[in-house]
């Protein structure tokens, strides 16, 4: 088996590492100390997935994955996993497909400072029809890791028409078919240090106060509750195990909630920019607690005329492009 190719990053006592060839995957995160931040998997022996079919889902369970171009479950009327747009179906997997994509244009990394750009195939546009560019920045300063990416349209391809089986030629293409429906994300895991038997009763969340979604059966947001979330936000109660908090009114388009370890005295600060919402998930069985910035609700692609269940998708006309970060900040 070939050996996956990890990069390295370096800040004083502070190491981060990055699988190009697994979408910028993040598969390791240390801050001012040796003690591991992230969920960790046997990454040397994951199923790779193909870019030959980005539409299959091997979702790696771990570190901090890409969600692009959608992040959630998509869906129609008629067929889970897929989305509509211009009157056409398409499949796409949970999270998207960037975890499939292995071949970036890697930039001269430095000892703290690293650029992938990931670029459309011909397989992402037999699923996703758009010339797209994903240039994903990472870079570690002593006790904090941003994540920065940097989203690209040029254009569409031809796809079949709404009324018509026969597709357009690019240039029968209007300026208005050429937009580039997007909601990305990210979704770290974060490790939980003490036994499954107790682990969350040592992590709790600190929020600032605002209102929430449950998460549907079909994994799309609930109505906007009445009432706000009350302390104590505790991961070990199974009311945080998959609930989206509401959008709220942003500073310079920040927001930040904060993850900590009550026993270790650990406490992780996690800085969104232009993501305004949070995914709250963890699983029972699993000693880990995911925080995750999203651009949008689940499936807003699919359901974008929907004010509530559409909220937050991103369109970029042609030659237009969109930013967004997250940071993690170990504070002592």
């Amino acid at each position: 088996m070939t050996k996956l190719h990890e990069i390295v990053l370096s800040s004083e006592a502070s190491r981060a590492k990055i699988l190009p060839s697994l979408g910028g995957t993040v598969t390791s995160l240390k801050l001012l100390t040796p003690d591991e931040l992230l969920f960790q998997l046997d990454w040397q022996n994951l199923t790779t997935p193909s870019t030959e079919n980005p539409s299959k889902n091997l979702w790696p369970g771990g570190g901090i994955p890409i969600l692009f171009p959608f992040a959630g479950r998509v869906w129609t009327e008629n067929n889970k996993g897929h989305y509509r747009w211009d009157g056409i179906e398409f499949p796409m997997p949970i999270h998207g497909f960037q975890y499939h994509q292995s071949q970036p244009v890697i930039e001269q990394p430095t000892n703290n400072k690293l650029i992938l750009t990931y670029r459309y195939l011909e397989s992402t546009l037999a699923v996703y029809p758009w010339k797209y560019e994903l240039a994903i920045t990472y870079k570690l300063e002593k006790n904090q890791f941003t994540i920065t990416l940097n989203i690209s349209n040029f254009g569409k391809t031809s796809t079949k028409t709404t009324n018509s089986n026969k597709p357009l030629s690019d240039n029968q293409y209007t300026e208005q078919n050429h937009i580039m429906p997007i909601s990305p994300g990210f979704h770290p895991y974060f490790k939980l240090d003490h036994s499954l038997a107790d682990s969350r009763n040592h992590c709790q969340i600190a929020i600032t106060d605002r209102r929430f979604h449950h998460v549907t059966e079909d994994g799309g947001a609930g109505k906007l509750s009445n009432n706000f979330l009350k302390p104590p936000y505790e991961a070990k109660n199974p009311f945080f195990q998959n609930l989206i908090l509401a959008k709220k009114e942003l500073l310079n388009n920040l927001d930040q909630v904060s993850l900590i370890d009550i026993t270790k005295g650990t406490n992780l600060t996690l800085v969104s920019n232009s993501m305004p919402f949070w995914v709250l998930w963890g699983l029972a069985d699993k000693n880990f607690y995911c925080l995750e910035p999203w651009t949008s609700f689940p499936n807003a692609v699919s359901s974008r005329e929907d004010n509530t269940h559409g909220s937050g998708l991103i369109t970029l006309r042609r030659n237009e492009a969109f930013n967004c970060s997250f940071t993690i900040i170990r504070d002592n």
